[in-house]
């Protein structure tokens, strides 16, 4: 009876280590979600008061945020928005001047941080013939940056954001491609 009772209580220990051992992992990770949700909302907090800046008129030659200078059909959408990436959270503005007025702005005020794009001073790597054999295979789609309506005077952040990556249809017609930045429709 002793060695059984000896045996049951072993058991429900290590049942304890075990449910202390899991507790710990999730108050770590409940820990990293939080501090990722507060950097999220600093850097939500910077963007607005970016776009806040531009509104007053406070900084001169903030364009604005990059995924909001451009408009496409519904479906290039996501898959515009994968080849993006986190480029779509950019600021844009007109030169590295503006975009040292910014983040002085937002330092002076403990902000978040918030990537900028001057136009005047970014040197995109864009160029369209070094693949235009793909655009004639089997699934290609097009270039991203030919997928996207926005004004001419923006052309520079858009080749620098999407550069030569080509949208396709599925991952099996990659297999028929040159080597290229692609990124696919489903």
């Amino acid at each position: 009876r002793e060695g059984e009772l000896a045996n049951h209580i072993d058991a429900i220990e290590r049942k304890i280590q075990s449910l202390d051992r899991t507790l710990t992992e999730l108050r770590s990770r409940l820990g990293r979600k939080s501090e990722q949700r507060e950097a999220y909302g600093r850097d939500m907090d910077s963007t607005e008061e970016i776009l806040r800046l531009k509104a007053s008129g406070e900084i001169k030659g903030i364009i604005g945020k990059f995924s909001d200078l451009g408009k496409t059909n519904q479906e290039y959408s996501v898959a515009l928005e994968v080849a993006a990436g986190a480029r779509m959270k950019n600021i844009v503005v007109e030169d590295s001047d503006v975009a040292r007025a910014c983040v002085n702005h937002l330092k002076g005020r403990k902000m978040g941080r918030l990537t900028f794009l001057p136009l005047r001073d970014l040197r995109p790597f864009f160029d369209p013939d070094r693949f235009s054999s793909n655009l004639s295979r089997e699934g290609a789609i097009d270039l991203a940056i030919n997928l996207v309506e926005f004004q001419d005077e923006h052309r520079k952040a858009f080749e620098f954001v999407f550069s030569n990556t080509l949208i396709i249809n599925d991952i099996d017609s990659s297999k028929h491609m040159d080597r290229q930045r692609m990124v696919t429709l489903d």
